[in-house]
């Protein structure tokens, strides 16, 4: 049976510290407060896809 990735394997430091760099990069280029948090959550969220399409392509490799 073929197992999946859980996105509980991945290490939620990688979330979080991406989700701040993003939160202070919008904060410095004076975005407002909601627009800072928009650009953080869209930035974890492609991360996240990101990951897991890489470890699933490389899965497929090995």
């Amino acid at each position: 049976m073929e197992r999946g990735i859980s996105s509980l394997e991945i290490p939620r430091s990688i979330y979080i510290a991406n989700f701040k760099m993003f939160s202070l990069f919008a904060i410095q280029t004076r975005k407002s407060a909601s627009e800072a948090r928009f650009l953080a959550s869209l930035a974890y969220f492609m991360l996240r896809v990101e990951f897991n399409y890489n470890i699933k392509l490389l899965l497929n490799f090995i």
